[in-house]
């Protein structure tokens, strides 16, 4: 999984390659676990898949992103300005 840019402003680009077609969901992690946001639940397809999620209504500080899906979960951390 790769964010970008970094840190970020009022967006994350999202690239991400799945082995096999897959409903994810992601949200973004504080640095204590709390859910700060649950974006849409999405179907991606095996292969690569990029995305953007809006991250403008966040406050600035050090965050993750975590995506769930089908046996995986992917984390990484982002600077968000």
């Amino acid at each position: 999984m790769m964010l970008y840019p970094s840190p970020a402003v009022s967006y994350v680009n999202v690239r991400i390659n799945l082995n096999s077609a897959s409903q994810i969901n992601t949200e973004l992690v504080d640095i204590n676990g709390r859910i700060i946001k649950n974006f849409a639940t999405k179907w991606l397809v095996s292969g690569k898949n990029e995305f953007t999620l809006d991250v403008n209504d966040i406050n600035h500080g050090l965050y993750f992103i975590r995506i769930s899906g089908n046996n995986f979960t992917n984390v990484q951390k982002i600077m968000i300005r």
